[in-house]
């Protein structure tokens, strides 16, 4: 398929998928990465830019080094030829990883705490006194 999916084709797209492999040489945060381990479908990707924080190295994802493409070949076809490769990152893992840190509730939470850090307001509410 080429060009934009509708949110249906793409959610269909990621249950027909057995892996997703990100190939990118740069990356900022890796939005595939997290809609893929939304869905639960495992992911292998460069180490580039954010996409170590975007999984978990062997749980939720693979990170190889950023292009070793001989690397990246060999892990992609050892996911899809080995059912145990395959399992070794969990699908139901990932998929709670990406809820727990990239759902609306948890960047909101993350955002409110960088502007009370930035404001000096504790978790209280109450701003830092400056004697």
């Amino acid at each position: 398929c080429c060009g934009a999916l509708t949110q249906a084709e793409l959610r269909e797209a990621y249950r027909d998928a057995d892996l997703v492999a990100l190939t990118s040489y740069s990356e900022a945060t890796g939005r595939v990465l997290v809609e893929a381990q939304a869905m639960g479908v495992p992911v292998v990707t460069y180490d580039v830019g954010g996409t170590s924080e975007a999984l978990i190295d062997g749980v939720t994802g693979i990170l190889v080094p950023c292009g070793d493409i001989e690397k990246l070949a060999m892990t992609v076809a050892e996911m899809i030829m080995t059912s145990r490769k395959r399992d070794s990152v969990s699908c139901m893992v990932a998929r709670q990883f990406a809820v727990e840190h990239y759902s609306l509730t948890a960047l909101a939470e993350r955002h409110l705490n960088w502007y009370r850090r930035i404001l000096g307001i504790d978790d209280k509410g109450q701003a830092d006194r400056v004697s």
